[in-house]
């Protein structure tokens, strides 16, 4: 990868990371469902109008839209329930260990030793901020997180069987055009205020919108779609290593929170899971090769 293809991937890391303490901030302003919606709509409209149908079936479509509704609502009200935007973050990346068990079951691939270390190493960490004391009044949050990991889980499953080539962005888009409508229905039923928001809003408020949607989300797709479309997954993938650095950094320094020793050592097992996963076959090859010399000695 060329040094600037790299800090591309490095600055997608960031504003997704730091996307997590906008969110939080953007709670302030509106309830937490009704401002999943505005983020999908703003995200549609206009682009929906100048961007491509996906080269997939459209049921792939409605289907990637639902699970973005419940993997972004459920990250809203994760946060609103408690849990810090930056711990917010590292729990999401479960993500990946979902992705290994989902993938499993769809397209029946079989546990390698090197995925079932992987996902030991990162249940433990899951498991260490689950039980943390600092945040045991926020453990329903927690729940919730985890939550929202398998349902973005399941959205790289329903991209992967889609069978489609890859075309991130315009999937993105048109899969936008779903969420707004059941969330803005659960709003009306489950929340109140939304009118008011809309009319008391600031200029924080506005920020936060936009940046979830059109940097956090149009901006990012395109970089992230734009490298993946030069560069093979398992080369663009560990970036997102990054995210959760990033997202801890950024609540520090924008919402001044702080975290116990417990979520640093989450933070090591959990990222050390996702290099296990990300780097396998090269793992793979070493345990061969370790396997061969003790054969052989």
């Amino acid at each position: 990868m060329t040094l600037n293809h790299a800090l591309t991937a490095i600055f997608v890391a960031l504003i997704w990371g730091v996307g997590f303490s906008i969110v939080e901030i953007g709670l302030s302003d509106f309830p937490p469902i009704f401002n999943v919606a505005i983020r999908f709509i703003t995200v549609v409209f206009p682009l929906v109008f100048f961007v491509k149908r996906p080269n997939v079936g459209f049921h792939y479509v409605c289907f990637l839209g639902i699970s973005y509704t419940c993997t972004f609502s459920l990250i809203y009200l994760g946060i609103y329930s408690g849990v810090p935007s930056g711990l917010s973050s590292l729990i999401l990346q479960s993500t990946v260990l979902f992705s290994v068990l989902l993938s499993c079951f769809f397209f029946k691939e079989v546990f390698s030793l090197t995925q079932f270390i992987a996902l030991l190493v990162g249940s433990i960490g899951i498991l260490l901020i689950a039980i943390d004391g600092d945040y045991k009044a926020s453990f329903i949050g927690f729940l919730i997180v985890v939550l929202a990991s398998f349902f973005n889980a399941l959205c790289t499953v329903i991209i992967k069987k889609s069978g489609g080539s890859l075309e991130l962005f315009p999937l993105m888009v048109w899969s936008s055009i779903i969420p707004p409508i059941p969330l803005l229905i659960l709003s009306y039923f489950y929340e109140s205020q939304q009118i008011q928001s809309l009319i008391n809003i600031d200029a924080v408020g506005v920020f936060s919108v936009y940046y979830t949607s059109i940097i956090a989300t149009v901006l990012a797709f395109i970089l992230w779609g734009r490298l993946l479309s030069i560069y093979p997954v398992s080369t663009v993938a560990p970036f997102n290593l990054l995210i959760p650095f990033f997202a801890l950094f950024s609540s520090s320094i924008l919402l001044g929170e702080t975290f116990s020793g417990s979520v640093f050592i989450s933070f090591f097992l959990i990222s050390s899971s996702l290099v296990i996963i990300f780097f396998e076959s090269s793992l793979n090859h070493v345990f061969k090769q370790i396997k061969s010399f003790f054969k052989y000695s």
